[in-house]
Parts: structure tokens; C-alpha cells; sequence
């Protein structure tokens, strides 16, 4: 059985959301709608470091368009701080590139690491609490679990990747793009990518009726009226007339 299908971060929710990733990165913390602290670091009972871990790697899987594997496997001698940009061990026959990163992701990322004990420090980016890599059923349970709590959204690590590629898509329309940030060898794949991105992203359109009353929609008339033509009527105890 193959891996479940998933869908990226709602389009109408991203900005809070990664207004959310920056927040709990840096502090733990978020600010609510009326303007007030919520101190999700101390809700979920974890350590303020590891809550503020769960925001930047939110934050790396986005902005490489990474799988978990290979943020598990990131590690701080792959980042340039003075390139702005990190080197991308790609799996699944994917081609190794640079990505260009934010300065302010990566002087967060390296904030936290300094302030960290030397348990984490270890020479993956954003290892787990021992040194060693993260797991991805950990991070599927804390990391999204916290997100999908402040947003009631379904969101798996592979989300954060869907909505790279979206987001992308959204903003160049090239699909070159795409394929460069994603790490594909051959635009074929990214365009069955984008292809189930569409689907999922697809509504029909519905007819909305003007406000106010709307006259009765007219009935078929019988053969008789419009001649033959015309289109016949069912009568349920004679059948169609």
C-alpha cells in the first residue's frame, strides 16, 4: 500500500500559519486573536527548546520543499550563512542542489542552537533532544500534532513539501521552478506533482442564486403544446407521456 495522499496547507491559512512557525521558533509562544500570549510550549507540556525545534523545522521542510528523511539528515555544514542558502542531500534519485534560505531562518536556527545544551548539539541542524536524527513518527506526533491543534488542519510532514510546491507554482507559474526546488531529475515528475496538487485544489463551481426571491423555475411542457420538439414529461402513473 502506498503512502497516503496528502494536500497542502489551506491557501486562506498560510499566513497565520507561518506567522505562528516564526513565533514558536523563536519564543514558543503565539499571540492570539485578541492580542494575548498562549504559551503553547508550556499547554503541551515540553520543553521550551524542543517546542521551539518543532517551529523551525516547520519552517526548513517549507522553505527546501523537504522530505522528512532529509530533514532528518540536514545538517549545519550544508548551511551557508553568508550564501543565504543550504545544500539539499536529495533522496529518492533526486538531484543534490543548493536552496536559497532566509537570513532570518537561518540566524533563528543558529540563535537556537547556541542556546541549547550540549546534548543537542551534534552535526545535524536540528537534531532531536539526544544529538541523534528526528524520527519521523515523533515529528508527525509533536511537531504537526501542535500545528494541527492550533489550526484543525490535517498535516503530516509531507504537507509542508505539498505546499512548497503549490506555493511556488502560485508565485511563478513556472514549473521549472518547481522542479528546481523539489529536486527532481525530470519535469515529468513535477508535472504529475503539480497534477494531483490541481486535483486536490479543485471545487466545483456551484451557482449562487441572486438575494431575493427567485421565480419558480419553469416546467417542460407536454408534446402537445411545443409540438415534437419538444421535451416529454414523466407522469408517474402513466409513465412518460
Amino acid at each position: 500500500m502506498g503512502r497516503r495522499a496528502t494536500q497542502p496547507i489551506p491557501s486562506h491559512l498560510r499566513a497565520a500559519f507561518y506567522a505562528a512557525a516564526w513565533s514558536i521558533a523563536a519564543t514558543g509562544k503565539v499571540t492570539r486573536e485578541d492580542g494575548s500570549i498562549r504559551d503553547v510550549a508550556a499547554e503541551c507540556g515540553r520543553c521550551r527548546r524542543i517546542t521551539r525545534r518543532h517551529g523551525l523545522a516547520v519552517l526548513w521542510a517549507t522553505a527546501c520543499a523537504l522530505r522528512f528523511s532529509e530533514l532528518a539528515r540536514l545538517r549545519v555544514a550544508a548551511v551557508s550563512e553568508s550564501g543565504l542558502s543550504a545544500l539539499i542531500e536529495r533522496s529518492k534519485g533526486g538531484v543534490d542542489h543548493r536552496v536559497g534560505v532566509a537570513r532570518g531562518l537561518i540566524a533563528e536556527t543558529m540563535r537556537w542552537r547556541s542556546e541549547c545544551s550540549e546534548s543537542f548539539l551534534s552535526p545535524l541542524l536540528l537534531p532531536a533532544r539526544t544529538g541523534a536524527a528526528l524520527s519521523l513518527k515523533a515529528f508527525n506526533r509533536d511537531a504537526c500534532g501542535l500545528f494541527r491543534g492550533l489550526f484543525g488542519i490535517e498535516l503530516t510532514s509531507h504537507c509542508l513539501r505539498d505546499t512548497a510546491c503549490q506555493q511556488a507554482m502560485a508565485d511563478t507559474g513556472d514549473i521549472r521552478v518547481a522542479q528546481t526546488l523539489l529536486g527532481h531529475r525530470s519535469v515529468r515528475t513535477t508535472e504529475v506533482y503539480v497534477a494531483k496538487q490541481d486535483a486536490r485544489a479543485y471545487q466545483v463551481p456551484l451557482w449562487v442564486p441572486d438575494e431575493g426571491p427567485s421565480p419558480p423555475a419553469p416546467l417542460p411542457t407536454t408534446r402537445g403544446e411545443r409540438g415534437e420538439g419538444s421535451l416529454r414529461v414523466f407522469d408517474p402513473e402513466r409513465g412518460v407521456a
